[in-house]
């Protein structure tokens, strides 16, 4: 099965199940209708959502895209809502109300079952619930007390005297209207025609027989029985009760009880209490008779049936309880019996009993006994039990109208009874008339009555067989359709069927056949889905016949009617056909239009498109800046809006004059106080030792450059002193001229760490005080981080600072240089960056306020970048003078003697001949295994090389186990033994000898791991603070232990990523042992997935670790990398990183900048990225709501492009700090953006179950029961901060160890919770504690968490968390399988292929019946051996309403597609409430984006209030059950 067909498969079986269905509560849903009501939020058509409503919308919709309908479409929309059966006037108010150019049957519709009473609705909309055939979906909470319920209230409260006075007087009654009524019945018949009463006689007998043996065939009908017993089982299995009301849940819980009690009652009690119950019972429906108050009558008709059920189950006759009536009641107190929604029928009018009990007696002789209500027994029966499941809580199916629509229930099948009675009794007459005719021949004896016909039961494949060969016809032709249906949970065998009416033989039949053609019949989605392809082709069956017999005489005028001769399972099907017909027919006939009434709509029409283009034409006039910035953008208008914010920005001549002269004022004053740096002796030392640097030779160079040209780029060896010496030489030539106030340098680095250290080292070397301090020249901007003044001229920062500010001033008015270091990495941001100044110094230069741009790379290879700035000067300067010694791996083995054990992870193993080393190991044993292998029967030693790489003519000159080491080597893999040797040989070799050893490692993963084994060693456990991680996660204070020097006679080792391997300089590093390997992220466009790989670096990469050697003197540098690699296989350069990650964020910088569209930006910058890959971004960004479908910035994308975040991390804290749980959601995108806190290692076992009991449903933590991965993290976080606080560092390192929990990353993520806060807090979004909060461990950390603050309110609501989560990560939803069984873990569809959970989720071990629902959301898919789904959490079917995708409502099938894949049950009308309500949640917070400080409590009404109790009576049902 194709992938998308397969998850289609999926998603219709998860929506039969279960957990998988929606329901509103009555209450809520009223409260929730009057906020849509106030809010008067829009209506908009919604994009289609499946395949079918996509072609239902291009065929409905009545208004072509962005115009007005035209009046046929309106008049043919008019005239498809009233032959659905909706009224004239309320047709016309839906038009009315709805925006034309948004109207379409659906959006009509939509607006019909919101605003329209149960009561006004088609039949179809409103018996939707209760659909033969299918499992009952899941319904909710308790509602509002109905009729019943309010009178057994009142029942148990009255006086039993009064009750037995009340009882007797109703008996009196009711027994003089039946004797009344026995004496007319007599009276008539004694008055009839002897003729008609024989007739009469005749017709009953064969009535009482047909009836007799359809009974007997349908038990011997094992198939059509069995469905019929399945379905009446499903539907009760199906009945679910929420507890949306505690109050109510306890009602339950005592009724269960009181239930309990009742039946331990002895038997002589039970008699009283039912004869007590009977009288009261009477006597309230004799008042309520009297007084008119119906829906009391049905209540008590209701509760006399249940009544009667219970004295039949006790065998108890009337005289038995007219023997025990009395006021006296048994001392156990027993609440009396609740009502059934559908037990009993109506107890109105006597007549109407009399009319009941007839149809029964018909009925009776097929074994149905009828109840003393009227209703079958075997009906009774099925309703009693459902009644008993029910609880008699006062829950409601679906919430539409408690008993009144049981008691409905029961009229429709008593209706069909009769349907079938009127039919047998028409084929009686049939009968009995053509009896009359044969006369009195054929030996007949004279007084004998004719028998009933026999009418034989036939599947209706076989019946229209048989009528299409009567007709001439070729035989009907079944196909099978797809999977699906709604009478089975999961879904079942669907068929049609063609039939070619005009197929036969002669000229005259072809003729038919060509202006007739075939005809399909099909079942609609609701009634189809068998377990059997046999019934499902018979159910085809039916209904062509059903369909043929309303056109043709022969079928509907037949001898035996071909209802009767349908087995029951079909006539059901036939019979709720016929209903639904006869309510469209008297919908037709309604509307059967009249010269007048075609004349009144169409004036109707005319008067609503007049006014609707009248608004239209007001409308036309563009009233938002946004829309004209957007066209500006397009056109590529922005080049002209900064020329014109550069002349405004000249202000008048005075102003001009004023800062020229405070330019003058600063310039001087920058000027003394060089020249007394200079003069003074520190000032001097510095000059000389600044002097030393290689750059110093290009230093006149470059301001010649400069002065002739607006950009340059500087070629500059590692050491060469680039970053530190070329913004310097900048600005001390500006100041030396005169025109230091008029300068200002912004210098880009690629790591804060790098920007941060590089201010420190240049604010030394000028004698400042340093970064941020008064008077100091020198700053850094790092996110969320920031060291100024006024008096700053030459800042440092990240490239995405700078990009920022570009936002703000996109010109860069205040800038004269920009400075771009390390543009040979070639990351996102620098690429980005240098596309953007190439066209920014076109725009300055032609505004006549140049802007200059030096580009720095740490290789040869500029020309580059020289070709992208229109061929500008390259300057070079040289690296440092002292040599470094060049090592490969094979060297490394060699001046270390190690020998690489064919046992070791790094070595590659035969796969040839597994059987013999099983066969070696088990005669060597254990203990002699490794010396045989060592020796004459080593396995490995006749296979030869493995290393696919091995070269050996490239080894003379090696030793033999150099060769042997190199010929079993996995060069892909990190040798750590190799590692370790070496570092420790390094050490001992130079013993005495002063310097560092940097070892470059490719993640922090890898570096832990060769920290513990070296600290595990003798020789550094003694001096561990100097083996010093570094990368980028470490702390700025932990970061500085890198560059200190060690005290004499103490070696320091500092093993880091790549982050070293540019701008980062520490001075002291002697060797550098070089893996050759880096992790990079690697985006896969096609399949939406990211990949982390590790991967060797480039040899551009190995020069630049190389060049950190020899920096003090002579180095030398060991690569664990062979020659040949180096020479050969490596490649030249890094791959920029704009082909090889998601663009997102960048996309989003573009739309912020108003540059136009994406794509034809990128389509400008150094290498562009692949099409695929911007596509992508634009289609994600548009899933999160940032960009419009015409690709503009929404209000949710300014916000998203002002959070350095990834989109949906942005969009998850954006939305919980608007709903209310901000505090565990920043725990999650923390967690997300870095790591999880949960760290296994040796003990992942014991780690797994320390996980398992945090999500514990005991565990009370906010992830408990909740079956999700965020959450925990969430528990495990908050327990830790908890612990932090009760016991200081001391209590949180217990909690760290006790959990599995890694310190240092809970460290991590208390920062990033606090840095994701106080963006927030600086966009407005939140109320921040103000600035100088304190740091991200301290005290500043706990504003974030108030429980009292508003953007907390819901923050232990783990349901709000969970959909706000749903919303943020929105598609990644995936659906169970189909296939899915009981005992096994269940597979997974996202919407486009096969997933897996991760290991490492805590869902990964669940099986399917463990599963709360069947879907799941997630952060993103893995491809490692199999597509896995990482960081997982079970949806809720609301949240993906709410939170999802676009929406599909089948107004006639009770459910609703998400993005022409997802299914969830819901009623129409509970699907349309959803829909409003999520229209008015996205409108509401779109205002939040617009007006951050808006509360949505307050200008939501009850709509966020409703809303949060929606999702958390969800999620109490779940408890519940």
């Amino acid at each position: 099965m194709p992938p998308k067909q397969k998850a289609h498969s999926a998603a219709q079986a998860a929506s039969k199940k279960k957990s998988s269905a929606v329901e509103i509560p009555h209450a809520v849903e009223q409260r929730i209708r009057a906020a849509l009501q106030s809010l008067d939020v829009p209506w908009a058509e919604a994009a289609p959502a499946t395949q079918a409503a996509a072609g239902a919308s291009q065929r409905d919709t009545a208004a072509p895209a962005g115009g007005l309908p035209s009046e046929q479409q309106l008049l043919e929309l008019y005239a498809s809502l009233a032959q659905q059966g909706f009224e004239g006037q309320h047709v016309e108010a839906a038009l009315a109300a709805l925006p034309l150019p948004a109207l379409s049957l659906e959006t009509a519709l939509d607006w019909l079952l919101l605003h329209l009473e149960a009561a006004q609705l088609p039949k179809r909309y409103v018996a939707q619930a209760r659909a033969a055939g299918g499992s009952v979906d899941v319904k909710h909470v308790a509602q509002a007390p109905s009729a019943a319920d309010a009178a057994a209230e009142q029942w148990s409260q009255q006086d039993a005297a009064a009750a037995a006075a009340a009882a007797a007087a109703a008996q009196a009654e009711l027994e003089a209207q039946r004797a009344a009524a026995a004496e007319r019945a007599a009276a008539e018949a004694a008055a009839a025609e002897a003729a008609r009463a024989k007739e009469e006689e005749q017709r009953r007998a064969w009535i009482m027989q047909y009836m007799q043996e359809s009974s007997e065939d349908e038990s011997e009908d094992g198939g059509s029985s069995r469905v019929d017993s399945e379905s009446d089982a499903s539907s009760i299995e199906d009945w679910e009760l929420h507890a949306g009301d505690l109050r109510q849940v306890e009602a339950a819980k005592a009724a269960k009880k009181a239930e309990r009690a009742r039946q331990q009652l002895s038997r002589e009690d039970r008699v009283r209490l039912i004869a007590s119950e009977m009288a009261r019972a009477k006597a309230d429906a004799a008042a309520a008779k009297a007084s008119g108050n119906q829906a009391q009558q049905k209540a008590c008709g209701q509760l006399i049936g249940q009544l009667r059920q219970e004295m039949r189950a006790l065998g108890i006759s009337d005289a038995d309880l007219e023997a025990a009536a009395g006021p006296a009641e048994p001392t156990v107190q027993v609440a009396p019996l609740p009502a059934a929604a559908s037990a009993a029928a109506d107890q109105e009018e006597e007549a109407e009993e009399a009319q009941r009990e007839e149809a029964g007696a018909a009925a009776g002789s097929s074994g149905q006994e009828l109840a003393a209500d009227g209703a079958p027994q075997r009906e009774a029966s099925a309703d009693s039990d459902s009644e008993e499941e029910a609880g008699g809580l006062g829950f409601d199916l679906f919430g539409d109208s408690s008993a009144v629509e049981g008691a409905e229930v029961v009229k429709s099948k008593l209706s069909r009874a009769e349907k079938l009675a009127a039919a047998a009794a028409k084929a009686a007459a049939a009968a009995a008339a053509a009896a009359a005719q044969a006369g009195g021949g054929g030996g007949r004896k004279k007084g004998k009555q004719p028998a009933a016909p026999k009418v034989e039961t036939q599947q209706p494949k076989a019946l229209l067989q048989q009528h299409c060969q009567r007709c001439g016809w070729a035989a009907p032709r079944f196909e099978r359709l797809l999977h699906g249906g709604m009478r089975l949970e999961g879904g079942g065998y669907r068929y049609s069927v063609a039939v070619e009416q005009g197929a036969g033989k002669g000229p005259k039949r072809r003729q038919q056949q060509q202006q007739q053609g075939p005809r399909t019949f099909g079942l609609r989605e609701a009634d189809d889905g068998w377990e059997r392809i046999e019934d499902a082709q018979n159910a085809a069956a039916t209904r062509a016949l059903f369909e043929l017999a309303a056109s043709d005489a022969t079928l509907q005028d037949s001898y035996s009617p071909l209802l009767l001769q349908l087995p029951p399972l079909f006539q059901e099907l036939w019979l709720q056909w016929e209903e639904e017909g006869e309510d469209e027919a008297a919908a037709a006939a309604a509307a059967a239009e009249t010269e007048e009434a075609l004349a009144a709509r169409q004036a109707f029409v005319q008067r609503l498109l007049s006014s609707a283009a009248a608004q239209q034409a007001a409308a036309q006039q563009p009233d938002s800046w946004e829309e004209a910035a957007a066209e500006d953008g397009q056109a590529g208008g922005w080049q002209q809006e900064l020329l014109g914010a550069i002349a405004a920005a000249k202000g008048s001549a005075e102003a001009q004059h004023q800062q020229t002269a405070a330019q003058q004022r600063d310039s001087e004053r920058l000027l003394q106080e060089q020249q007394a740096w200079r003069a003074s002796e520190e000032g001097q030392r510095w000059v000389a030792e600044r002097a030393k640097l290689p750059v110093v030779e290009i230093r006149e160079q470059l301001v010649a450059a400069l002065q002739a040209h607006d950009v340059c780029v500087v070629s500059g060896e590692t050491g060469s002193g680039k970053t530190t010496q070329v913004p310097q030489y900048i600005l001390e030539a500006a100041i030396d001229n005169s025109s230091g106030g008029a300068c200002s340098i912004v210098c880009t680095q690629p790591r804060r760490i790098a920007a941060m250290s590089v201010a420190e080292r240049v604010a030394a070397e000028r004698g400042e005080a340093g970064p941020g301090q008064p008077g100091c020249k020198v700053g850094y901007h790092v996110r969320l981080d920031a060291a100024t003044t006024r008096d700053t001229r030459l800042l440092f920062c990240t490239a995405g600072i700078l990009l920022r500010r570009l936002a703000g001033d996109p010109a860069l008015l205040a800038v004269s240089h920009v400075l771009v270091d390390e543009v040979h990495e070639r990351t996102l941001q620098g690429d980005f960056l240098m596309a953007l100044l190439r066209d920014l110094v076109a725009v300055r230069r032609a505004a006549g306020r140049p802007l200059k741009v030096v580009l720095m790379s740490a290789t040869l290879d500029s020309s580059l970048f020289a070709d992208y700035f229109a061929s500008c000067p390259v300057l070079h300067a040289q690296g440092r003078t002292f040599p470094v010694e060049q090592l490969f791996l094979e060297d490394c083995y060699e001046a270390t003697g190690y020998v690489l054990d064919a046992d070791s992870p790094a070595a590659l193993c035969p796969q040839w001949d597994r059987r013999a080393q099983r066969r070696i190991a088990a005669t060597a044993g254990s203990k002699n295994l490794r010396a045989v292998q060592a020796g004459w029967g080593d396995a490995a030693a006749d296979a030869g090389p493995l290393n696919p790489h091995f070269k050996e003519e490239a080894l003379a000159g090696y030793s033999p186990s150099v060769v042997r080491n190199l010929a079993i080597l996995d060069e892909d893999r990190l040798d750590f033994e190799l590692l370790e040797a070496l570092v420790a040989h390094i050490d001992e070799s130079n013993e005495g000898q002063e310097g560092s050893i940097l070892v470059f490692l490719p993640g922090m993963g890898e570096i832990q791991e060769l920290q513990e084994r070296l600290l595990g060693s003798r020789r550094f456990r003694a001096n561990a603070q100097w083996v010093v991680p570094l990368h980028s996660t470490v702390s700025p204070s932990e970061q500085r232990q890198a560059f200190r020097v060690p005290p004499r006679g103490v070696r320091k080792v500092v093993l880091a990523t790549n982050i070293a391997e540019t701008s980062l300089t520490i001075e002291d590093v002697v060797w550098v042992v070089d893996a050759g390997k880096l992790k990079e992220r690697r985006y896969d466009a096609s399949r939406g997935m990211s990949l982390l790989v590790e991967d060797w670096v480039s040899a551009a990469s190995a020069k630049q670790r190389r060049g950190r050697a020899g920096r003090v003197r002579p180095g030398v540098c060991y690569g664990l990398y062979t020659r040949d690699r180096f020479d050969h296989r490596m490649r030249r350069y890094q791959a920029p990183e704009m082909v090889r990650v998601p663009l997102e964020e960048l996309v989003l910088q573009i739309h912020l900048l108003r540059l136009g569209r994406a794509g034809a930006f990128l389509a400008r910058v150094l290498q562009p990225p692949p099409e695929k890959s911007v596509a992508g971004a634009i289609r994600t960004l548009q899933e999160v709501g940032a960009l419009s479908p015409a690709e503009e910035l929404t209000p949710l994308g300014h916000h998203l492009a002002a959070l350095p975040v990834d989109a949906r991390i942005g969009k998850l804290l954006l939305l919980a700090a608007s709903l209310g749980c901000l505090a565990p959601a920043l725990t999650i995108a923390a967690c997300l953006s870095y790591k999880s806190p949960f760290a296994g290692g040796a003990q992942q076992d014991a780690a797994d179950r320390a996980r398992a009991a945090l999500a514990a449903p005991g565990s009370g933590t906010i992830a408990a029961g909740q079956q999700s991965d965020h959450l925990l993290m969430v528990a495990a976080v908050d327990g830790w901060l908890a612990a932090r606080d009760k016991g200081g560092h001391r209590g949180a390192r217990e909690y760290s160890r006790r959990h599995f929990l890694s310190e240092q990353t809970l460290d991590m993520l208390a920062d990033m919770r606090w840095q994701y806060a106080t963006m927030l807090a600086d966009i407005g979004v939140v109320a921040g504690p103000g600035r100088g909060g304190g740091s991200g461990g301290g005290r500043g950390c706990t504003w974030m968490d108030d429980p009292a603050a508003a953007f907390n309110r819901y923050a232990g609501h783990p349901a709000v968390v969970k959909a706000v989560l749903l919303a943020a990560l929105y598609p990644n939803v995936a659906v169970m399988d189909d296939e899915a069984a009981p005992g096994k873990r269940p597979g997974w569809h996202d919407g486009t292929g096969e997933v897996a959970l991760h290991p490492s989720s805590i869902c990964h071990p669940l099986e399917t019946q463990q599963f709360q629902r069947p879907y799941l959301t997630y952060l993103e898919k893995v491809r490692t051996s199999r597509t896995f789904i990482r960081d997982c959490t079970v949806a809720s079917p609301l949240a993906i309403l709410l939170f999802g995708g676009s929406l599909a409502v089948a107004h006639d099938s009770s459910y609703v597609q998400v993005d022409g894949w997802l299914r969830i049950r819901a009623p129409a009308q509970t699907a349309v409430v959803i829909k409003r309500l999520r229209a008015a949640l996205d409108a509401l917070l779109e205002r939040k984006v617009r007006q951050p400080g808006l509360r949505l409590d307050e200008a939501g009404g009850q709509l966020i209030g409703s809303l949060v109790e929606l999702l958390d009576g969800e999620e109490a049902a779940l408890r519940w059950q």
